[in-house]
């Protein structure tokens, strides 16, 4: 009778490799138990002992544990080993703004232009003065109905606000800055009144007749219609 020899597979590339793949398994299914045992443990009776923490060994990666059945006579086919390849997302929110940034041109900001004050434009004018008696303004001094007095513009008139000036030179509503008297508005006119020459309005004759005429520097701080 012919003798049949038997072929020993222990120790071919394969079956190496299919029993480290096996230990690896074994390997990563204890820690994974020791680490639920710590994690009851700490749940029902505080944290771990020192010595379990200290030999803990790094959280290794899940692996799904496949059961192999061994059948007389016909080696178990390998378990095809888990990509290693990690897949790595690329920042693509983080591309476009940074090509957004550098696309974008930049904003020029024109500089608030602020007002240029300039300088007034300074003249003289000759000031005499005159209130609503008929010595200053003769047969108009009776045509005051109520007692009021009027102006050529239709004002009320007032001593501090109204002067009477050449409409051809100082319109109907002009203001003028006048030395030592502030502001006044042409509200009036008068026959004699030509030029430059202002009258200014006062309340009573006394107070007219103590203004008498001055030369005083003036100028428009705006024109009226």
């Amino acid at each position: 009778m012919a003798t049949i020899s038997k072929h020993d597979h222990s120790n071919t590339p394969g079956a190496i490799k299919r029993r480290k793949a096996a230990r690896r398994r074994w390997a990563v299914a204890c820690a994974a138990t020791l680490i639920g045992i710590i994690g009851v443990a700490q749940a029902i009776g505080g944290p771990a002992p020192a010595e379990a923490v200290e030999t803990e060994p790094p959280a290794p990666q899940v692996v799904q544990v496949k059961t192999i059945t061994a059948v007389p006579g016909k080696l178990p086919e390998p378990t095809p080993e888990p990509s290693e390849e990690a897949v790595v997302e690329e920042p693509v929110v983080a591309e476009a703004v940074a090509e957004t940034q550098a696309s974008a041109a930049p904003v020029e900001v024109e500089p608030e232009l602020q007002p240029v004050e300039t300088e007034p434009e300074w003249f003289t004018v000759e000031a005499t003065a005159y209130c609503s008696c008929a010595k200053c303004c003769g047969e108009w001094a009776n045509k005051r109905p109520g007692g009021v007095v009027y102006t050529a513009d239709g004002s009320v008139a007032q001593a501090g606000v109204t002067i009477a000036a050449d409409w051809d030179v100082f319109p109907a509503g002009t203001v003028l800055y006048i030395e030592g008297l502030g502001e006044r508005i042409v509200q009036d006119r008068g026959g004699a009144i030509n030029g430059y020459d202002v009258d200014v309005y006062h309340d009573d004759h006394n107070a007219a007749l103590q203004f008498g005429r001055q030369h005083l520097n003036a100028y428009v701080v705006s024109y009226g219609d």
